[in-house]
């Protein structure tokens, strides 16, 4: 819109100089007509009048002529491209960069000191792993990435075993560099005593019952199959022995 207002301001103002351009004789003219000394008109009239309307005929037909002799306005042609400037000459070449180090060569700290800043690109050995600095680090706070931080080799932090009070089953927890936790529970299979059996309880494969006088282990998880139903839910382990004779004397 900017644009559009400074090529019509710039149209007009053109015009607007050529009109006076054409103008110019006929105000000379005006000028030479006012300078004489009034007559009597053919007319009637005194001097004066006949000279100011012999003027004002004359300016409009002065002025009809250059509006008329203003040339139509019609679509510009493109410009011509502009020719392209010269390349300019090349620039100097760059220092060659200093030669990379081997990755075997990478001098790795031993550990973090939690209190300590470090610079971008440190390598260190931190909880069974390797890290590096991404930025300018925080003092570690715990969380590796918060204090700018990256685990490059993600080794094995801590690993512990428990017992659960069931007798046969082992939980083992992993924690790695990145702070991920894996946890596995593995059945090691031990037989339990689980006491007289019960048509109520609910028994898990590996516990061991007593039953009509025999000891029996569960095949499966099962409740309320007996062991002598021929389920298959229990093996007999410990077969009940022959009744003695009665003592005689």
């Amino acid at each position: 819109m900017t644009q559009l207002k400074k090529m019509a301001d710039d149209v007009f103002d053109a015009m607007r100089g050529f009109v006076a351009r054409k103008l110019e004789t006929v105000v000379a003219r005006l000028d030479a007509l006012e300078s004489r000394t009034p007559e009597k008109g053919a007319d009637g009239l005194n001097g004066k009048d006949a000279d100011e309307t012999a003027i004002a005929a004359k300016v409009t037909e002065q002025v009809t002529k250059a509006i008329e002799s203003i040339p139509a306005p019609k679509d510009g042609t493109n410009g011509e491209r502009g020719l392209a400037g010269e390349k300019g000459a090349d620039g100097r070449d760059g220092r060659e960069g200093e030669p990379g180090r081997d990755a075997l060569a990478l001098d790795v700290l031993d550990a973090i000191d939690p209190t300590r800043r470090y610079q971008r690109g440190t390598f260190a050995s931190h909880a069974g792993g390797i890290v590096r600095a991404f930025r300018v680090t925080d003092p570690l706070d715990g969380d590796l990435a918060k204090s700018g931080w990256t685990v490059v080799v993600n080794g094995i932090e801590s690993e512990e075993e428990e017992s659960p009070d069931d007798g046969r089953t082992v939980k083992r927890i992993t924690r790695y560099t990145n702070g991920q936790t894996l946890v596995r529970v593995t059945n090691t299979g031990a037989v339990k005593d689980a006491g007289i059996y019960q048509a109520t309880e609910q028994y898990l494969k590996g516990d061991g019952v007593t039953w009509g006088g025999s000891w029996w282990i569960a095949q499966r998880d099962s409740k309320g199959d007996k062991p002598d139903s021929g389920s298959g839910a229990w093996r007999l382990a410990v077969k009940r022995g022959r009744d003695g004779k009665d003592f005689t004397k």
